[in-house]
């Protein structure tokens, strides 16, 4: 009996095809190291945006209570538009006063008597003073120009000396001085004949040289108390607590009112509390989970690899869905704003919602629209801050035992969370960011050494599938010799 033919081997095999579905499922680790690789890269970014966000609420925080901050001062403000401007310290009472500024301080200036810049000058030596400052020059001779850049070589901050030139053939010097009132005066001392005589100095009656403005005091009057100041600018000794700066005389009394900077403390606090909701915001919507039925009605079929329905999964999750550390930031930072504060006032504000400050609730255990968003009424802040604006600070920043340090208040307690989070050396955003970039060179290195192998994998199953081809080739041969030499024995 003839032996059966071997039919199909080495022509149905479709070998590169065997080979990819081969080389495909020693990439499937390879997938999951990319997956997670790209995963990281997006960790990273949002872990940057928190440091971006943490910073600026610290910062807005800060504002609040420092020294620069709308809680620090008071405002000044005068009945006459700019004629009295300036700052009180938080601690004044908000009080109206009657100023009158009947002159305003001066600074002394001094034009000299036309001369030609092409008259040679003779030497000499002469001093300028100036209240306690003394000029001494020595000038060796020589022209207008020459003298007035000896002057100028000592005269700054002293005297302000410029040169005019007053026709086509004559020029004058012009002396102020920098220090305003009677202090300012300026005089000249010199031994005649000398540069400064062909210049009219010092000015003399019926001379060649003016006074253009007297050195002359500031005069006010505060509640009817006169007060001569030889500066217009910072006066900080005539009112307790006060920086006072005259603008302008006026025509009479005018009143001067001490309030807070209601509308400057205003825009902080919303500034602030746009900084909160969206530091809050952006952890809240990365840390979003995928509900059960919703997976189950996305996940794949029952029969596909169940890595490719992790990593759906995962997709759809938000990045710090289990991240402990954000976890956390979100609940400190809700018991900060919810919590209650000391004061020192009278009926003082003891929590955010007395200043009109409020934290979104959830209506349902489904209903997250507006949950740990801070909400503010504008009409109760400006309310509370009409009424006591030193009760509005104290919430946000106290010092509760006097030492001239803030230690409690909501802002206070913020900026103190959030500095571990953002500090750039040490702090806990950049640790986590190094150790993601370190998964992902560690990543990356298996995957090249991985790829590595799969090239050799590669080589050895062509290898093994050629051997293979030839064997089967021999096989199919020798079996259509073998059914050739049946037929022949038949016949």
């Amino acid at each position: 009996m003839p032996s059966p033919p071997i039919n199909g081997i080495g022509t149905s095999m479709d070998t590169q095809d065997t080979i990819r579905k081969l080389l495909d499922v020693e990439r499937q680790p390879l997938k999951r190291l990319e997956f997670d690789n790209d995963r990281n890269q997006i960790l990273i970014k949002a872990w940057e945006e928190v440091r971006k966000r943490t910073r600026v609420l610290a910062d807005k925080s800060q504002t609040l209570y420092s020294f620069s901050g709308a809680f620090a001062t008071k405002s000044i403000i005068s009945s006459d538009p700019g004629a009295v401007t300036g700052q009180a310290a938080p601690e004044m009472d908000n009080q109206d006063m009657q100023i009158e500024v009947t002159r305003l301080a001066t600074h002394h200036r001094i034009h000299s008597g036309p001369v030609s810049q092409e008259t040679e000058l003779p030497a000499g030596n002469f001093s300028i003073k100036v209240g306690e400052k003394t000029l001494d020059y020595e000038f060796s001779g020589g022209k207008l120009p020459a003298l007035l850049r000896t002057l100028k070589a000592k005269a700054v901050g002293v005297v302000d000396i410029n040169m005019i030139r007053k026709d086509q053939e004559s020029s004058i010097l012009v002396f102020r001085s920098l220090t305003s009132g009677t202090r300012g005066k300026i005089e000249f001392t010199a031994a005649a004949p000398g540069p400064l005589t062909n210049l009219g100095l010092p000015p003399a009656e019926g001379g060649t040289a003016v006074v253009a403005e007297e050195a002359q005091d500031a005069i006010l009057k505060l509640h009817g108390v006169e007060v001569k100041r030889p500066s217009n600018e910072n006066l900080t000794d005539i009112l307790e607590g006060a920086s006072l700066t005259l603008r302008k005389v006026t025509t009479g009394p005018v009143t001067l009112r001490v309030q807070a900077n209601s509308e400057a403390i205003e825009k902080q606090i919303q500034e602030w509390v746009a900084a909160y909701n969206d530091l809050t915001q952006f952890c809240r919507d990365n840390s979003k989970t995928i509900k059960r039925e919703e997976f189950e009605r996305n996940r794949p079929s029952s029969d596909a690899d169940i890595s490719e329905g992790l990593r759906r999964l995962q997709a759809g999750t938000g990045v710090f869905a289990a991240d402990s550390n954000i976890r956390q930031l979100g609940v400190t930072l809700s018991a900060i704003v919810s919590s209650s504060y000391p004061t020192t006032k009278q009926g003082g504000a003891r929590m955010l919602a007395d200043i009109g400050i409020t934290s979104g609730t959830r209506a349902s255990s489904s209903d997250e629209t507006n949950f740990g968003i801070l909400s503010l009424d504008v009409d109760k802040l400006r309310a509370a801050l009409a009424t006591d604006a030193g009760s509005v600070k104290e919430l946000f920043a106290l010092d509760q035992n006097e030492d001239a340090v803030v230690d409690n208040g909501v802002a206070f307690k913020i900026q103190q969370t959030l500095g571990p989070y953002n500090r750039m050396s040490g702090g806990l955003i950049t640790s986590r960011i190094d150790l993601i970039k370190t998964q992902i060179a560690d990543n990356k290195e298996r995957i090249r050494k991985k790829e590595m192998s799969l090239v050799g994998k590669e080589q050895d199953l062509r290898r093994r599938f050629g051997r293979m081809e030839n064997a089967i080739r021999e096989g199919r041969s020798m079996s259509q010799s073998l059914n050739g030499l049946s037929r022949q024995g038949g016949e």
